[in-house]
Order: structure tokens, then C-alpha cells, then sequence
């Protein structure tokens, strides 16, 4: 541990290595430098500790959660993929497999379902498409041999992550 600003400097430089539902995840390492950048900064004055509103259990004697600053994840894990691509029209399409669990027993030549979710991502002027579509488990074990780069998948999980998190009007059951 160097002094309070070389911490400090270290802290400022940390860049999430994504966003999810709306807020910044760091890498396990960069975790620790945002947090020991926070605790030194509380000792020397700087900074006041916010406990926050804690919520409490049904219990009534325990807590349901800490507050907690900074969110970290293995991006190697979270970024996880399996991908082919194809053309179709004169367009570059990449089918993009997230699913962990298949992911890691690939190797064996089986997998645990017989059809998987993949992403097709295309390019549309600016934007990037994602349609999600179904492949079968010989597909996927026999096509999808290659992987993205972690910047590439940031991009695909921040636009699946926005689908999932959209707001979908609530309708009631009339009779």
C-alpha cells in the first residue's frame, strides 16, 4: 500500500470493465484499488462512511444486505462466449453462444440440452442488431468453435442486458 495519493491516482485510472443495470462493474482488482482508495480516504478525513438505509430482514434482528460501493465480477467469466460467423445477403452475421454451462462441456461433445439461445448480431448503419435465436446442441458443438474478445461481448451484453431490463406494460386478466 503506497500513500494516500499514489491510491488515489491508482483509483482514478480503474474503468468498469461493464455496465449492468445501470451501474458500473469492475474487475476483481480494480475493485480492491476503489475500495482501498475509499478506506484510506476515510481515515485521512476525506471522505465520511454512508451506511445508507439498511433494509432488514422479516427476522426483524438481521440486515438483508450491506451497502456496498463497488461490484465486482470475473470478466473472463461474465464474458464467456462462444461465436460463428456467417454471411447471409452479403451481410456479416456472428451467432454468439453465452450459455456457461454449455460453453464448459462443449469439450465433452455433449451438452445438457438439445437447443441453446444464440444471438445473431448484425450491423445496422451505427447500431448493432441482436435477434436471438434457437440452434441446436450438434450446432453449437460442431460450429461454434471460436470466442470474442472481452470489448466485443461488452457491447453485446449491454444492448441483451437493456432488452431484459425494458419496461413491458403491465395488463390486467378481464373476464
Amino acid at each position: 500500500m503506497g500513500t494516500l495519493f499514489e491510491t488515489l491516482s491508482e483509483a482514478n485510472e480503474v474503468k468498469p470493465v461493464a455496465e449492468i443495470n445501470n451501474q458500473p462493474v469492475f474487475s476483481f482488482e480494480d475493485a480492491v484499488k476503489l475500495t482501498t482508495a475509499d478506506l484510506m480516504a476515510v481515515k485521512a478525513g476525506e471522505k465520511k462512511i454512508d451506511l445508507g438505509v439498511r433494509q432488514v430482514n422479516p427476522d426483524g434482528y438481521t440486515y438483508a444486505r450491506s451497502k456496498r460501493n463497488h461490484v465486482a465480477i470475473d470478466p473472463d467469466r461474465y464474458f464467456l462466449n462462444r461465436y460463428r460467423k456467417t454471411k447471409r445477403n452479403g451481410k456479416t452475421i456472428y451467432e454468439v453462444v453465452t450459455d456457461y454451462r454449455a460453453i464448459n462441456e462443449k469439450a465433452s461433445g455433449a451438452v445438457y440440452t438439445n437447443v441453446l439461445v444464440a444471438y445473431e448480431v448484425t450491423q445496422d448503419k451505427d447500431e448493432l442488431v441482436l435477434v436471438p435465436k434457437q440452434i441446436t446442441d450438434d450446432e453449437f458443438i460442431k460450429g461454434f468453435n471460436d470466442s470474442l474478445d472481452n470489448e466485443s461481448m461488452a457491447k453485446i451484453l449491454g444492448i441483451t442486458d437493456k432488452i431484459q431490463n425494458a419496461k413491458v406494460k403491465a395488463d390486467k386478466l378481464e373476464f
